[in-house]
């Protein structure tokens, strides 16, 4: 053994990171975390929880406005699903045990002229109707069935409902909504639209 020889290990000093590398490191993160936060901040998920409650809420408001219909016309997707459920939210109609019937347009995908082939007229004579859909931004689907229902012979009453409505400014987009249950200035996802993520084809 040598003289003055140690087994010792010296120290591992830390690396020294300067502060322009590592302002620069955090600055990368930054700008790409920012656009993540800010668009999921910007999109409000609703769950079905909050879907169910919203379809009690509306019964409970047609009830109490003592609206009773007779046919719910769905719009769409959205629309479909929430006149099934409302349909069996609210209370029979006097008389019987049957609850409103349920009809769903493909307004999105097909416009006017599926609206007008796949309604058959001599089902609204004397029949109180409720048009709903999932989610309005600018009420154009909602009135555009409206406006062809109200062109058949015979029909009673026609009002409209929207589960979830977009705001603009604290404002609802569209005004010509009879019946509101939620209401976001986000961009509305409910559930329905979040289950074709998880389909492979």
């Amino acid at each position: 053994m040598r003289i003055g020889h140690t087994n010792e290990k010296k120290p591992i000093m830390p690396i020294d990171i300067s502060k322009p590398l590592l302002i620069r490191i955090m600055l990368f993160f930054t700008t790409k975390s920012i656009p993540l936060i800010s668009h999921l901040c910007s999109i409000r998920n609703y769950s079905w929880k909050e879907i169910e409650n919203a379809i009690i809420s509306a019964a409970i408001k047609l009830n109490r406005k003592n609206f009773k219909p007779d046919i719910i016309i769905g719009i769409g997707r959205g629309g479909a699903i929430v006149a099934g459920l409302l349909s069996n939210a609210l209370e029979p109609r006097s008389g019987g045990l049957r609850r409103p019937l349920v009809i769903s347009v493909d307004y999105e995908q097909h416009g006017k002229s599926s609206i007008i082939k796949s309604l058959n007229s001599n089902v609204f004579t004397e029949k109180r109707c409720l048009i709903v859909i999932g989610e309005t931004n600018t009420g154009s689907a909602l009135n555009s069935v409206k406006e062809y229902i109200s062109s058949f012979q015979g029909v009673k009453k026609i009002k409209t409902l929207s589960l979830i409505l977009k705001l603009e400014n604290n404002v609802p987009k569209s005004k010509d909504v009879d019946f509101e249950i939620l209401s976001t200035h986000r961009k509305i996802c409910p559930p329905w639209d979040r289950l074709n993520k998880h389909n492979p084809t």
